[in-house]
């Protein structure tokens, strides 16, 4: 008997082989999940949660395809009918993947319909606020002594005398956090100046996060996933930060992914970062946090659901939605400078909601109905009711492109167009008008006020009426009596110096046809 050896080290150097292959897949593969596990486990159940039918379908066409390549190989007779009918399989489950991804969308959004109450009640008041654009060109240029990037801004609506504009700074340079929270009282006419802004810095060296960060050490991200289940997630666009004392903290509102197959979105609660110690703690009750803590993104997704809508507020059907003849949108108007969910808070409140200019679902730029929602609160694993005050037949509202076309047209006379003087956001007011804010770049220099009836009228920073649509320099109540050429001309109207104005020019005229 004997026995060979070479055989037997070939055979152990083999099984070793793979061994090593095992250990280094491991290593490649299994680092990443011991460096980032939390965010990859939220971002691969989110990936599977939302497309479940597409992996389903996927798999089932793969798994047809490997059997139509084997069927054929085997040459022709069982073999060739088999491969035929696999193949016959896969282009039956192309078509039906197309219905299923436009049904499920339906059924999705249908979901969401309990959570929505149609009324023909007017829409809440709103106070008035300070414009994005302003917002954003004052944080830019308010700066000081900042050295850092600042991020989008976001409105505590419910905090200052009309809402505090607040924007996260981020540290120049590589692998860094925050540098601070900016906060701006924007005054309702004018520029804010340095005397609104206040900011709280980040102690950069016990709080290095922020959103975003790649690395362990500096990802914020990483930290809200590791105390979260896998399916809570959230948008960054939703994320604020504020000024507590002076203590700059980053407010990431959570919201649950839910279901399988059809989905279903859900308020989670929020994480709070302390930009002084660098820890953060996740809320479920968030009835102590200032600002937006209802995530503006879920808002979103219940309002793109009203397309489920039919006429008497309750769940439509498949084939209304898909033709289009039910629901509403946000305002198709395409030459608007608005967009949707604007925060603003409730006259007379310190709360605030969302609200949305609403069109028919198609081709309509009319504005039939406003959606509200509220912002600054929310209860975890529970919807906010959305809700949608319908504008009576005959009374709804051109597009907000058109109104503020219609207020440069009508206000053409006045000669801060020539200097710079634009149409900023139209939004929703109060008693059932909107108002539009007119000024240059971080500065307010008039609001219209667009009534019920179409008719604008525009008010200076004293809270006097400059004029309204419809009317003449000379014929509205500012300008009634005739102007001295003597006067006083810092006293007066933009339309009484129209007025003189024209009157010098008409005189010139004549005398020159003399």
């Amino acid at each position: 008997m004997s026995y060979n050896y070479n055989s037997s080290r070939s055979e152990s150097g083999s099984i070793t082989g793979y061994i090593i292959m095992a250990i280094a897949a491991v290593a490649v593969l299994g680092w990443p999940w011991l460096v980032w596990g939390p965010s990859l486990a939220h971002g691969w159940a989110d990936v599977f949660i939302s497309a479940a039918p597409v992996f389903i379908f996927i798999g089932a066409i793969v798994a047809l395809f490997v059997v139509a390549v084997i069927a054929f190989s085997a040459g022709n007779g069982p073999g060739a009918a088999i491969g035929t009918i696999a193949v016959l399989g896969i282009l039956l489950l192309l078509v039906l993947s197309i219905i299923t991804a436009v049904r499920t969308t339906f059924d999705t959004h249908a979901q969401y319909v309990s959570s929505v109450k149609v009324v023909t009640d007017p829409a809440p008041d709103y106070a008035p606020r300070a414009p994005y654009d302003v917002a954003a060109s004052s944080a830019h240029k308010l700066m000081g002594d900042t050295t850092g990037t600042e991020l989008n801004s976001k409105v505590l609506i419910d905090q200052g005398k009309s809402g505090l504009w607040t924007t996260l700074v981020e540290r120049n340079g590589w692998q860094v956090g925050y540098e601070s929270v900016q906060t701006i009282d924007i005054p309702m006419f004018g520029a804010a100046d340095a005397s609104n802004v206040k900011n709280c810095n980040f102690d950069v060296n016990a709080a290095e996060q922020r959103l975003g960060g790649v690395l362990p050490h500096e990802s914020l991200d990483l930290m809200v996933n590791a105390q979260t289940p896998v399916n809570v997630t959230f948008d960054s666009g939703d994320v604020y930060g504020y000024c507590d004392g002076d203590t700059p903290k980053v407010v990431v509102p959570l919201k649950s992914h839910d279901g399988f197959w059809i989905t279903k979105w859900n308020v989670f609660g929020a994480a709070v970062y302390d930009g002084k110690t660098g820890q953060v703690t996740v809320f479920t009750d968030t009835s102590d946090i200032p600002g937006p803590v209802y995530p503006q993104s879920l808002a979103a997704i219940q309002r793109q659901a009203l397309d489920a809508l039919n006429k008497d507020g309750k769940v439509g059907t498949w084939e209304d939605h898909v033709q289009n003849r039910n629901g509403f949108e946000n305002a198709n108007d395409t030459g608007s400078f608005n967009g949707s969910e604007f925060t603003l808070r409730y006259a007379g409140d310190s709360d605030a909601g969302y609200s949305t200019p609403l069109s028919p679902r198609g081709s309509s730029t009319s504005v039939v109905a406003i959606a509200n929602i509220d912002a600054t609160e929310s209860t975890s694993g529970k919807l906010n009711t959305l809700s949608v005050h319908k504008y009576a037949k005959g009374h709804t509202r051109s597009a907000n492109s058109s109104i503020a076309q219609e207020i440069e047209t009508q206000y053409s006379w006045m000669p801060d167009w020539a200097t710079g003087l634009e149409v900023f956001e139209v939004v929703p007011g109060e008693d059932g008008n909107w108002v539009a804010s007119i000024g240059k770049s971080q500065n307010i220099v008039y609001r219209a006020v667009i009534e019920q009836d179409g008719d604008a009228i525009l008010y200076d920073k004293n809270g006097d009426e400059v004029t309204r649509t419809g009317t003449q320099p000379g014929d509205d109540g500012s300008t009634s009596e005739p102007v001295e050429v003597d006067g006083d001309l810092a006293a007066m109207t933009p339309a009484q110096l129209h007025d003189l104005a024209g009157r010098i020019l008409d005189e010139l005229a004549r005398r020159a046809t003399k």
